[in-house]
């Protein structure tokens, strides 16, 4: 079973998230969408590549993902280590950094930025219910599997 989940929903990425000062290292996981915008537009340059997140937003993915943008990718972004005491650390900064400050100025997420791709958009969203119901429904076999991890919804737009 774990097999199909990984030929499904391949990781397609591995580098650090970086919000408001906190740096976290992430893998992106593929959900839905268009997975050409992902391999077209996250960043492949430098010895860890990252993306960086500068204004929150206080828009839903449901408001985003479906009326806005004519290609999209939703990709998950887990906690990543090469050791479990690595993959805490990151979940913990994660969580105490990330998610914590977002949440602080009551934000839903934030935008950020892809040098290698201006006409890309990136969005950052906290795990909420909204959000949820909207993996459910694009890939309930990922959502089942997931759903009770720490992780952040990460859309890709074009």
């Amino acid at each position: 079973m774990a097999c199909r989940h990984i030929e499904k929903y391949p990781t397609l990425w591995m580098g650090n998230l970086i919000v408001n000062g906190f740096t976290t290292m992430v893998k992106l996981i593929y959900v839905a969408g268009d997975i050409s915008v992902a391999f077209d537009a996250l960043p492949k340059i430098g010895e860890i590549p990252s993306i960086f997140f500068e204004n929150d937003v206080k828009t839903k993915l449901i408001d985003d993902h479906i009326h806005k943008y004519k290609k999209s990718c939703v990709l998950t972004a887990l906690p990543f280590g090469n050791t479990e005491e690595e993959r805490q650390r990151h979940a913990s900064t994660m969580f105490t950094g990330v998610i914590r400050y977002l949440k602080s100025i009551e934000a839903t997420g934030a935008t950020g930025v892809l040098l290698n791709d201006e006409e890309c958009k990136v969005h950052l969203y906290l795990k909420s219910e909204g959000s949820t119901n909207i993996l459910a429904t694009l890939a309930p076999d990922w959502f089942h599997a997931f759903y009770d991890r720490l992780f952040l919804i990460v859309a890709l737009y074009k």
